[in-house]
């Protein structure tokens, strides 16, 4: 970030409504106008103080492992590394996802997203995207999941669903154009996960799982192609324990095993077919295999069974099937041992280790592999450098994010939405990058 010279404590001359400290110095100017970006208060110039915020600097209130700063001509704060903001304060996240163009994560029970937001998947309006997490409206306090999808992001509070963003084919769970900001889909209690993918949601209760949005390929699982805006129960799923989302397929673990449906032309579902629509669940992987945890990518699918080994299946197109083949799988192949988790993007796939790193492979161009270097695919896992020890992974369209035991989240890969959350836009970072606490 560049920052300009300091001038005298009493006044920094810019009505921009950047960001300033305060030792006065102006941080960014980023529209050169005033908060709305047009002519700054007050006609052509008018000193912007650091008084504004207070009688002095001191005024301004600040939260525990925190800074003052003055932002908008409001007293602000910025929390210490590695800890984001959350309502009164500074928390630690405890849940991480990543999307198309963005990323949501929540800390402090609160949802805070950032990247693109070109259709309010961020859930705020009148900015393009934040490189910075903002705060959801709605969704201040008693968050438990949440997702992202390609333009839409999804989170329960109080075993409710809500969702925001895109909602061309009813992926919000309500009819017509976008509300604006997020909404309850209606007819859902209990809920304990959410799932996004590319313009359809699932959501999971503690005896079913319900998806809405298009059905195209049959990824609703209610064993039609209608669309719909309303919850639909995916058919034969019981005691369901996961879910996963792919471009256009599902899958969840369940007391059956790995379930899936939608679109398998890739092989996506697992069942021994590259039919272009399964519309009912399909077993990829048996009950008798004891599976302990899944994850979707665009067109592929995998998951850790119970002696830690990890299968994927569908397109190898960019190796995310661990396979330098580049042939597409219609069932399981064995990937990688000592696993505990798995998250796919469009064309990578990373994996949680049980000694709490992270491991990825596949598509590189954008550094989404966290290896340090962009470029070339990648068949075997490339070790992912991270400050701490990691406890989630998530994978979006071209980057990653990974949560980590010290309540901070990193992620690398593409950043030109500023999707990496780390105040700057930038094209890519192929090494991990610490969320901001602004």
């Amino acid at each position: 970030m560049k920052i300009r010279a300091a001038i005298p404590l009493s006044f920094v001359l810019s009505c921009s409504g950047g960001l300033v400290d305060h030792a006065g110095v102006a941080l960014s100017n980023p529209d050169g106008g005033g908060p709305d970006g047009g002519v700054p208060d007050g006609g052509d110039s008018c000193p912007y103080t650091v008084d504004r915020c207070g009688l002095n600097c001191s005024a301004c209130p600040v939260p525990a492992n925190a800074t003052a700063s003055c932002t908008d001509r409001a007293c602000d704060y910025e929390c210490a590394a590695p800890l984001l903001k959350c309502p009164g304060g500074c928390c630690p996240a405890s849940a991480v996802s990543a999307g198309g163009d963005h990323a949501c994560a929540i800390a402090g029970r609160a949802v805070r997203c950032w990247g693109g937001n070109d259709q309010g998947q961020l859930g705020v309006s009148g900015v393009a995207q934040s490189a910075v997490p903002v705060q959801v409206p709605g969704l201040e306090s008693d968050a438990t999941a949440v997702a992202a999808g390609s333009a839409h992001s999804c989170a329960v509070k109080g075993g409710e669903v809500y969702c925001w963003g895109a909602n061309d084919r009813g992926q919000l769970g309500v009819s017509g154009t976008s509300p604006g900001g997020p909404a309850q889909v209606l007819g859902i209690f209990g809920a304990s996960s959410v799932a996004a993918g590319a313009a359809f949601t699932c959501a999971m209760t503690s005896s079913q799982v319900l998806c809405w949005g298009a059905n195209d390929a049959g990824q609703l699982g209610d064993g039609s192609t209608s669309s719909r805006f309303s919850p639909a129960a995916v058919a034969s799923v019981t005691l369901p324990q996961l879910v996963a989302t792919g471009a256009s397929h599902a899958c969840a673990l369940s007391s059956q095993g790995v379930l899936c449906w939608g679109a398998s032309d890739s092989g996506q579902v697992g069942s021994g077919s590259f039919a272009a629509s399964i519309a009912t669940p399909a077993v990829a992987i048996p009950h008798s295999a004891a599976p302990l945890a899944i994850g979707a990518g665009a067109l592929h699918t995998c998951a850790v069974s119970n002696s830690d080994s990890l299968s994927c299946w569908g397109s190898d197109a960019s190796f995310q099937l661990g396979d330098s083949s580049g042939q597409n799988r219609d069932a399981p192949r064995g990937v990688l041992s000592g696993v505990a988790a798995v998250a796919g993007g469009s064309g990578h796939t990373c994996a949680l280790t049980r000694d709490s790193t992270v491991r990825c492979w596949g598509a590189n161009a954008s550094g989404q592999l966290g290896n340090g270097a962009a470029g070339a695919k990648q068949s075997g896992p490339q070790d992912v450098s991270l400050p701490t020890a990691a406890t989630q992974v998530a994978a979006g369209a071209e980057h990653t994010c990974a949560l980590l035991s010290s309540g901070g989240v990193s992620c690398w890969g593409r950043n030109d939405r500023g999707q990496l959350g780390n105040g700057t836009v930038s094209a890519i970072s192929a090494s991990p990058l610490a969320v901001t606490g602004r």
